[in-house]
């Protein structure tokens, strides 16, 4: 083969080669002058209070501070920045309670290798502290939901049924009980009395000797053993004005089922509330009509009979 006739592909070959080279060098260049570029970003820094012993915030106090930094993109690492926290601390002092208006000093700011502070916001912070009080008080049980109608609680204790609490006089001469996250009833059944759960702790108070805020709460549930009653309920017919000619039944046959201590104090057991009824008014085949029950919702229809009835035209 003629080596001339060759030369012509080798250059063309050559010069694709050397284009995609120069555009991965480009790229590469790019890159490089963008990661040497200063760039800027805002984050929040949280603050970290250090009180004197003995003290109390009676008042939520600010927990961040914004902080403007500029620095190459490569040391910008957002992971190391937000390990960083601003710690201000707070000078004894005499009495009971004290407006501290805390200067944030540019110092006080953590400054990371390479990266500026070019501004940040506030410069002071207002601290609303008082002495420290210590209080025991009841743990009370909150509940949500609904228990199954086949259940009812009996009995439930609470472990441990005081805890003692610090923080500021003023928010603790205030607080008589704590209460427990919502214990959901709906959730319950006879196999898991015992539960462990949480107290809603509020802000800037403190618990003491009580691990992780949790307490053992142990509830008595037990089945309802229903009480059941047989009786006869007149219908009541709904009609447009029409004549009512010889209906099958006038009244019907109910067993129903209830549980006592489901029921309110003045039910009136005589009736149980309930009522059946024909509806007339827009009926396909006039022989036969079913029948509707209404009534309580605690109550629960064992047996209706007849269901249906017919009439005569």
């Amino acid at each position: 083969m003629n080596k001339n006739h060759l030369l012509p592909t080798k250059i063309k070959d050559t010069k694709s080669l050397l284009k995609i080279v120069s555009v991965f060098l480009s790229m590469f260049l790019w890159f490089f002058v963008l990661k040497s570029q200063p760039v800027s970003i805002k984050e929040n820094l949280l603050i970290e209070f250090e009180l004197p012993e003995g003290k109390s915030f009676s008042s939520p106090p600010r927990k961040e501070v914004e902080v403007y930094l500029e620095g190459l993109r490569a040391t910008l690492r957002r992971s190391d920045i937000e390990k960083s926290k601003i710690k201000i601390k707070v000078p004894p002092f005499e009495g009971d309670s004290i407006l501290y208006v805390a200067d944030v000093e540019r110092n006080n700011i953590p400054q990371l290798a390479g990266v500026k502070i070019k501004d940040y916001f506030p410069k002071k912070v207002d601290l609303y502290i008082e002495k420290t009080a210590k209080k025991n008080v009841p743990i009370k049980m909150k509940f949500a939901g609904d228990l199954a109608d086949d259940l009812f609680i009996n009995s439930y204790a609470i472990s441990p049924e005081t805890v003692l609490i610090s923080g500021a006089i003023s928010i603790i001469e205030n607080l008589t009980e704590l209460e427990t996250k919502a214990i959901l009833l709906n959730e319950l059944n006879l196999g898991n009395s015992e539960l462990v759960t949480k107290i809603e702790l509020p802000e800037l108070l403190n618990l003491s000797e009580l691990e992780d805020n949790v307490v053992q709460v142990d509830l008595g549930i037990s089945a309802i053993k229903p009480i059941v009653r047989e009786f006869r309920v007149p219908i009541k017919f709904i009609s447009n004005g029409a004549g009512l000619i010889n209906p099958s039944h006038r009244e019907v046959f109910l067993r129903i089922s209830y549980s006592e201590s489901k029921m309110p104090k003045d039910f009136d057991r005589d009736d149980f509330g309930i009522n059946v009824f024909a509806d007339l008014t827009n009926i396909a085949d006039r022989n036969v009509v079913n029948l509707e029950v209404r009534g309580p919702k605690n109550i629960n229809i064992v047996m209706l009979e007849p269901k249906t009835i017919s009439l005569d035209d």
